[in-house]
Formats: structure tokens, sequence, C-alpha cells
């Protein structure tokens, strides 16, 4: 959800928020299986969001996403309510 709101490039970044060391930390976050160096990277990218004040989160909306079987390429997106698309579709 961070690399998606505030990555440079991120897909929901709506306030063009950029850091360039940010961006590799996310990268680096991403790269990483193992889980305690995954822990280090991401409370350096907590601690630079937070001085930066990059994002101040107002409210967090609950999500609830029901399907059935017969729902083909449905994707649940982490910042939006729901993600229908073209590609979504009901077999019979």
């Amino acid at each position: 959800m961070l690399e998606a709101l505030l990555k440079s490039d991120g897909g929901s970044n709506s306030g063009k928020y950029s850091n360039p060391e940010l961006d590799k930390l996310l990268d680096s976050g991403r790269e990483s299986f193992e889980q305690a160096q995954r822990k280090v990277i991401y409370d350096q990218v907590q601690e630079l969001v937070a001085a930066d004040a990059a994002l101040i989160p107002v409210f967090h909306v609950s999500q609830v996403n029901v399907g059935r079987a017969e729902l083909k390429n449905y994707a649940v997106h982490p910042t939006e309510t729901y993600w229908v698309t073209h590609e979504t579709t009901i077999s019979e």
C-alpha cells in the first residue's frame, strides 16, 4: 500500500510525493524475503514518511469483498473500494 500511495511512480500517488531514498527502500523491501531484514527496511520507511509528513491519513475505509466461483478477473486493490475492469466477467 505504501508503494501505491508514496512511491514516486505509485499508481495512487495523487499528491505527487517523490523521494528517491524512499523509492529505494520500498524496492529493497520487495526484494527481500528475510523477515528481520524487511522489518529494518520498513522501520526506515516509516521514519522517513513520518519525518517528511508525506501522508497524513484522515480515515480508513473498511472493505468487505464477497465473490462467487463464477466471477473471473476481479481483483481487490489496496487503495480502492473495488476494482472492476472490462476484464471482470461472470461465467455461467
